[in-house]
């Protein structure tokens, strides 16, 4: 079954002239990509949203309805295996808010199942923001999964939404 899945996508990528490598330009890591064990936190109520776009913006976002509503926008590079983030996140907790400059570092995995980002250090001061789980590549368009909205479809849109969160008014 493994091999046929592999022969499958080798013929789909054209036999490695669409594979993504971590020395790649970084326009091929834009996109969705959702937490690992994405569903079971949904079950629990927790929702993330991270988003790559192809011209250097992020979005991440959180929610936990009751609990935290929290955003971090900025700008993304690659170096090597590394994907850099860089902006500000704005965390609002039912126990405080606080906006911060916001920086993260994830190791890039690629393999036959996907593009992974795994975040160091593990957890930090950035809420559910800092979670410590994975992330995979879901799909190049933007596919938000937060409760009530808030997050744009619209790529145009969301280019403005990060504009304005990773400037902040202080």
């Amino acid at each position: 079954m493994r091999l046929l899945f592999l022969t499958i996508l080798l013929l789909a990528l054209g036999f490695g002239a669409g594979q993504v490598s971590a020395q790649d330009t970084p326009v091929k890591y834009a996109g969705t990509y959702k937490i690992e064990f994405w569903r079971d936190f949904e079950r629990r109520g927790m929702f993330h949203f991270f988003h790559l776009q192809p011209g250097g913006g992020f979005l991440l976002g959180a929610e936990w309805p009751g609990k935290e509503s929290s955003r971090a926008a900025g700008a993304w590079s690659v170096s090597g295996d590394k994907l850099s983030l860089d902006g500000t996140v704005r965390v609002e907790t039912n126990q405080g808010k606080w906006l911060v400059p916001f920086h993260r570092v994830y190791t890039i995995s690629v393999s036959e199942k996907g593009i992974w980002v795994k975040p160091w250090p593990a957890k930090n001061r950035f809420g559910l923001l800092g979670w410590p789980n994975a992330y995979y590549y879901f799909r190049a368009r933007i596919s938000p999964n937060l409760p009530a909205g808030g997050i744009p479809t619209d790529p145009g849109a969301l280019g403005a939404l990060i504009q304005k969160l990773k400037s902040p008014r202080r």
